[in-house]
């Protein structure tokens, strides 16, 4: 919305029409990078649709501070936009990302004004021209390479220290049911690696826990009205996630206590539900307090979040292929088609970092080993 809170037609159609087949966390994310741009363009006093057919952005200052605009981090603070004095800038893959929606709403704005023209009119081919060496010095300040992710899971002892905190009564601050609840998310997470609005769009019919191998099954739900203000959304591929006959039994028993209150039997099938009245779906909020008391109660492991688990099961599957003597092509396609991800994808290898750490340390102390048995 402008200053005067009317809605801007331009920002709004192309939310509409553009980011309408995209997850709502995604369509939210180029949205707020669209409002970072128009914020730019207000604070110059600029029509971002004018300058789509007028100087494209042409003077090299004008450029310059867009560009810079765009490297600099948003700091909001009670709903209000603060300059900063020395401004914090963006990792180099976020960067990459905003110039590529700049380039969609510029392609948007000039297509219109394109529009507007009739085809054979003069000033069509000058601003072709111009929109085209806009688009190029846009995708020259693109910052090549790819950052590596720096995250880890769980190292073993931290696991060990989480399994033990949750088989231990007192130790984090649950009632009875809660413990329960709260058990089976961090296992079914530890165990099949599943982003947050995956486990929070999982729906009870998705768990088959009869079968002779037990499994879930990732999809987005599209079935059942969801109630929640943020909708969960699942980010990767739909996928089949083979899961241990224990977790199985968990799942099954807590769908048994689920399903004791009457309020809850009210509810959309969604696995997970609110522990109070009226027991609704459980929220993204609701789960990141889950972490969070974790985190309070067991300072060993203040760092565990849901993304953490993911990294930790990845790593846990590296290890455990590496001890088989999977080729590195099979670890490909297996750590792919678990984490939902396409075939030929390299994100695996964000997810691995201690254990191929581990396994650095390993080969080194083994060349050391043989060092020092030459050297003897």
């Amino acid at each position: 919305m402008d200053d005067s809170g009317m809605p801007i037609d331009r920002i709004n159609t192309f939310v509409i029409t553009d980011l309408i087949d995209h997850s709502s966390a995604t369509a939210n994310q180029k949205a707020n990078i669209i409002i970072h741009i128009e914020r730019w363009a207000a604070s110059r006093n600029i029509d971002l649709q004018d300058e789509m057919a007028g100087s494209f952005l042409g003077q090299s200052n004008l450029f310059a501070s867009f560009i810079k605009h765009l490297q600099t981090k948003v700091v909001d603070v009670q709903g209000e936009t603060v300059v900063q004095m020395h401004p914090e800038k963006v990792c180099p893959d976020f960067f990459n990302h905003r110039l590529a929606v700049t380039v969609s709403y510029f392609t948007d704005l000039f297509d219109r004004n394109v529009a507007r023209r009739r085809s054979n009119d003069p000033v069509l081919p000058n601003w072709h021209k111009s929109f085209e060496n806009l688009i190029k010095r846009l995708g020259n300040r693109k910052i090549k390479g790819k950052t590596q992710s720096l995250v880890h899971g769980l190292t073993p002892l931290q696991q060990k220290t989480l399994f033990y905190a949750l088989e231990k009564d007192g130790v984090i601050n649950w009632n009875k049911e809660t413990r329960i609840r709260n058990r089976l998310i961090i296992l079914i997470l530890y165990e099949t690696g599943v982003r947050r609005g995956e486990l929070l769009s999982l729906t009870i019919e998705n768990c088959h826990t009869r079968e002779y191998k037990p499994y879930i099954y990732i999809k987005q739900n599209v079935k059942y009205p969801d109630p929640r203000k943020d909708i969960p959304d699942t980010k990767t591929l739909e996928r089949i996630i083979p899961i241990s006959k224990e977790l199985a039994k968990m799942i099954d028993e807590y769908c048994s206590i689920r399903s004791l209150k009457k309020e809850a039997r009210k509810q959309p099938p969604f696995l997970l539900l609110a522990t109070r009245s009226p027991c609704l779906p459980m929220s993204k909020g609701a789960l990141n307090n889950v972490f969070a008391q974790i985190r309070k109660d067991i300072p060993e492991i203040d760092r565990l979040r849901p993304h953490i688990l993911r990294h930790t099961r990845m790593e846990n599957l590296d290890r455990h292929l590496l001890r088989q003597g999977y080729t590195d092509d099979q670890k490909s396609k297996i750590k792919n088609l678990i984490g939902g991800w396409s075939p030929n994808s390299k994100t695996g290898e964000n997810y691995e970092k201690l254990s191929t750490e581990e396994q650095a340390y390993d080969a080194l102390s083994a060349l050391h080993i043989e060092i020092e048995r030459g050297i003897s």
